[in-house]
């Protein structure tokens, strides 16, 4: 639902990166946020430690914020007045998110407003119905390509088996010369959300991905 819209429609970019963002927030429980830039995310935060969504939405846009220069933004829930004040502070495409408090919506839709005249505000659905791991039913989220000679691929969305950090298991591997060598280092709990949320986010980074995560927010 488009809440607001600029002086242009919505671009085959802009749609795609609003897609892949929600396939990142869509696996957090607490409030996280997605930065997209061309479908790659420039950053990507969840909330730990106490963080309100604006300190969420600032890790992820300080992960790269020259990338985030008019990114698309998405978040798992209600955006407040206080994030949209920060949101409007840097040039932004659009938002896209499950709700907005009125006091946000007043704040983007200012008229005043010179470097996001044109910001445009949508409004999800309930994340909460999109598949994410591996069982969920997958109908209706498949994606379709139409190649050139006219060939469609139908492709399901990627899925994980991984539900919480204690689906995460030390590092194994096979050595010629050691055999089977584990790993002895014991991840703190710290440790272990942020890994389990960069493998989240490493799902809708295109490949060769890698994230490293540290305190809840991606890092460049």
């Amino acid at each position: 639902k488009i809440l607001k819209s600029g002086k242009s429609g919505l671009s085959q970019t802009n749609l795609e990166d609003i897609n892949a963002a929600l396939n990142i927030v869509k696996y957090f429980d607490l409030p996280a946020c997605a930065c997209m830039k061309h479908v790659n995310p420039s950053g990507a935060a969840a909330s730990c430690c106490g963080d309100s969504l604006k300190d969420v939405y600032i890790k992820a846009r300080d992960c790269d914020p020259r990338a985030a220069f008019g990114s698309v933004i998405a978040f798992n829930c209600k955006v407040d007045a206080e994030t949209a004040t920060e949101i409007m502070t840097s040039f932004v495409e659009c938002v896209v998110a499950p709700d907005y408090c009125d006091e946000a919506i007043a704040i983007f839709d200012n008229p005043d407003a010179k470097l996001n005249r044109h910001i445009r505000i949508l409004q999800c659905g309930d994340l909460s119905k999109l598949a994410k791991f591996r069982g969920d039913d997958v109908k209706g989220c498949q994606t379709i390509k139409v190649l050139s000679d006219g060939s469609l691929i139908i492709a399901d969305p990627l899925l994980t088996d991984l539900r919480s950090t204690a689906d995460l298991k030390p590092a194994s591997a096979e050595s010629k010369s050691a055999g089977t060598v584990t790993s002895t280092v014991i991840a703190t709990d710290a440790q272990l959300k942020d890994l389990l949320a960069a493998w989240y986010i490493n799902i809708s980074v295109r490949s060769n991905g890698v994230v490293i995560m540290k305190n809840g927010g991606t890092l460049s």
